[in-house]
């Protein structure tokens, strides 16, 4: 490799958990499970193995329909059943005790004050594991939210305002009651409950655009990217962080991870024979879009291959990490454990232990400068 990496540097990972993969047709594997989306014993088998795999995080994709998928795409896919987020991640952190737990939230679709509710409720019952990716609804031109409809131009700029309304409830609980109305956003009253760990929960968010990347530069402690080449995730990475000084934070305060779609052999042809048979359950004209090549990083390969590609990206400067988007579950997930991260290991790129207990310490991040939330709550994780 041609960059060098400080010592203390390791990059960081979380998974991208479904109930079957991130392949369409990984519900038709011989290995999959039937019905797996609402199969709890299933989620907490591949939280515990992301967790006995020193994942920084679960990242819980969430949708509020079935969005703008074909009939044909349908068709092809499995099951569209799902548990609410939050619900899942609350049963999911108490079969783990160090791992992040972070779930999609819709602006679109929540009230402001339930969803601080929420989220604030999660990071005490995990003591402190609580991420909140923020999207601002379906990716069409116009979304509907409650009793309105927001023009797409005007999505980010509405995402901040919603984010400062956020930050408002949960410092609420030293302030005395009061009511914000902005944008229609109204919050009756403080949060009724202690506010969470440091503050707030760790705040992901994703999308390339101007707007999104001066956001997230603004709010975000971790972004999701989607970068196919390494030239373009080189540049994304560095225009957001360059982005971070200019509202006075350092380039470390906010985690690049970008997404890969690993599929994996202990031989080439063995990883090649793996991706040829999903591929084989779907029909060809939807081969790009399910093996991810046109919004995800694929790799086709040995652990070996697969660490060179992650370590390039790293050391390079492309990514703080990577969201692993495994192609089907439980098995993908399993080869990654068993045999990339020990590889990662070796080389000194990722972690052998946890560094804390919650989230935000594992991220290596910066407790929040808040002077009403400087509080941190110790309590014995849930067994």
């Amino acid at each position: 490799m041609s960059a060098t990496r400080t010592e203390k540097k390791r990059l960081k990972l979380s998974v991208f958990l479904s109930g079957n993969s991130r392949h369409l047709a990984a519900w038709r594997h011989t290995d999959a499970l039937a019905y797996g989306e609402l199969n709890l014993t299933h989620y907490i088998q591949i939280a515990k193995t992301a967790e006995r795999g020193k994942f920084d995080a679960i990242f819980l994709a969430d949708t509020v329909d079935l969005s703008e998928n074909s009939d044909q795409a349908l068709n092809l896919s499995g099951p569209v059943d799902r548990f609410e987020a939050v619900t899942l991640l609350t049963a999911l952190s108490h079969a783990t005790e160090r791992i992040g737990l972070i779930a999609t939230a819709s602006i679109a679709h929540a009230d402001p004050y339930n969803l601080a509710s929420k989220f604030a409720s999660l990071d005490h019952i995990s003591c402190g594991r609580a991420g909140c990716n923020l999207v601002a609804g379906n990716a069409k031109p116009e979304y509907s939210g409650p009793g309105r409809q927001i023009g797409y131009s005007a999505h980010f700029e509405n995402a901040g305002e919603y984010i400062r309304v956020l930050s408002s409830i949960w410092d609420s609980w030293q302030y005395e009651a009061y009511v914000y109305d902005q944008q229609n956003y109204l919050t009756h009253a403080g949060l009724n409950m202690a506010a969470p760990y440091y503050g707030y929960p760790v705040i992901a968010q994703s999308g390339k655009s101007d707007a999104a990347m001066e956001l997230a530069a603004q709010t975000a402690d971790m972004v999701f990217s989607a970068q196919g080449a390494f030239e373009d995730a080189k540049a994304f990475y560095s225009k957001l962080k360059g982005k971070l000084v200019k509202y006075g934070r350092s380039p470390e305060q906010t985690k690049i991870m970008s997404a890969v779609f690993p599929v994996i052999g202990r031989t080439e042809r063995e990883a090649r024979d793996k991706y040829e048979m999903l591929q084989s359950q779907a029909g060809r004209q939807h081969y790009p879009g399910v093996a991810g090549a046109e919004f995800q990083q694929a790799i086709i390969g040995t652990p070996v291959l697969i660490a060179d590609q992650l370590e390039d990206w790293f050391v390079n400067g492309a990514v703080d990490g990577f969201n692993i988007m495994p192609p089907c579950l439980p098995g993908s997930l399993d080869d990654f454990v068993n045999l990339v991260i020990p590889e990662l290991q070796r080389r000194d790129l990722f972690r052998t232990e946890y560094e804390g207990t919650t989230l935000r310490e594992n991220l290596g991040l910066a407790h929040p400068e808040n002077p009403f939330n400087k509080r941190a709550f110790h309590f014995s994780a849930a067994s």
